[in-house]
């Protein structure tokens, strides 16, 4: 593909993401720009036991199932719909993409759309270093699910992982990132009473192996014993202290998605440290060329749902689960998908202007989402 080609390409991408930021600011529910974020679940697999997942206690992930998996046709079909307009396609769902037996043929396809962030999170378990050299090559940005950093807590987390296998991938990643130049890796900390204490230490792993961000989330579910709503609170802005305070030594972006990290911080020390950073990565140069730093960054800033009282998700992102059913967001696959389409019936950009879609628009527009998981947001989220 020429140069030519490749900046054409990415100015129609460029302007189909400023038209979708206008449609936001003027309050419109009917759209004529498409989705530029997409979430496909290509598995409800897993190959872990997390204590805070329903994969640990739901029958249906109690043994691997090809039914849970989506068919790699339907997956190349999506694609063709989407990845068109799409500047950030996320890979994950409520499984572990990796063990899938097609992943290679899906990396394989990613080869013929260059001008997307490919975004993954993963338990970081696959005992394959080419498939994350490939990854990196791709200039995938991977979301390392990161709940402890020692191996006892850690395993008694993540049941069935092996903490020195992920250590060993950490390093394949980290040396792959150094010798090609492409590629991101940051951690995602699921915090609850068990590792609350290791959150300093999570961030000085995260430096040991050159990562440069680490998002702190709150766990929530009715099947967990460990939310933080249940712990001292001194007891843990203590350890939300030691995290930031580590963070500004070591030079790492830090985010808390939750007010119940923030008490008594420093409020100018946590702005400083958990500045959006618009990463370098294949696409910079073409975002600087087509003036979208401004814009995407405005757009970053609507992570802080609780503050703003409005989401911009349903302006730019759509997810399709392993059944190609059709949903808003990756905070709401599970118990309950929250259905907009079908895309076995219906094209994606049909879906997208669908009367479902354009009254979940409104409702957060008027700032009065109907589902729980929304309202949560609207009430607590501050990062995504």
């Amino acid at each position: 593909m020429s140069q030519v080609s490749l900046d054409e390409i990415f100015r129609s991408k460029a302007e189909n993401i400023k038209t979708a930021w206008n449609h936001y600011q003027n309050r419109d529910t009917v759209l004529a720009s498409l989705p530029f974020r997409g979430i496909i679940e290509l598995t409800q697999n897993c190959n872990f036991r997390c204590v805070m997942c329903a994969q640990s206690w739901e029958p249906k992930y109690a043994r691997y199932s090809n039914e849970l998996n989506m068919p790699f046709d339907d997956f190349v079909r999506i694609g063709e719909q989407l990845f068109p307009s799409a500047l950030s396609i996320d890979l994950r769902g409520f499984g572990e993409s990796t063990i899938l037996p097609y992943w290679p043929d899906v990396l394989t396809f990613l080869e013929n759309y260059p001008l997307i962030e490919w975004n993954l999170v993963t338990n970081l378990a696959l005992p394959r270093d080419e498939v994350w050299q490939k990854m990196c090559s791709l200039d995938f940005s991977i979301g390392f699910s990161c709940d402890g950093a020692t191996k006892e807590t850690f395993e008694a987390i993540r049941v069935r992982a092996h903490f020195n296998r992920i250590l060993h991938n950490l390093g394949v990643v980290r040396d792959s990132i150094k010798s090609q130049g492409r590629g991101f890796i940051y951690f995602i900390s699921t915090i609850q009473k068990c590792n609350m204490h290791e959150m300093r230490a999570i961030v000085e792993l995260a430096r040991e192996y050159n990562v440069d961000e680490v998002q702190f989330k709150a766990v929530q579910g009715e099947h967990t014993d460990q939310l933080l709503i249940e712990v001292d609170p001194e007891l843990l802005a203590s350890h939300s202290h030691a995290a930031l305070d580590a963070a500004a030594d070591l030079g790492i972006r830090v985010t808390f998605n939750d007010a119940a990290f923030l008490r008594g911080l420093d409020a100018e020390k946590y702005a400083r440290v958990s500045k959006f950073r618009l990463k370098k990565d294949h696409l910079t140069a073409y975002v600087e060329r087509n003036g979208l730093s401004g814009p995407l960054a405005a757009i970053a800033d609507t992570a802080r749902v609780s503050e703003h009282r409005s989401c911009f998700k349903s302006f730019s992102l759509i997810f399709v689960d392993h059944r190609l059913k059709v949903g808003t967001c990756n905070h709401m696959m599970h118990p309950i998908l929250l259905e907009m389409g079908d895309a076995k019936t219906s094209s994606l950009s049909d879906i997208w202007n669908g009367q479902p879609y354009r009254d979940f628009r409104e409702s957060h527009l008027q700032a009065r989402p109907q589902d729980s998981r929304c309202q949560w947001c609207f009430a607590h989220r501050l990062d995504d």
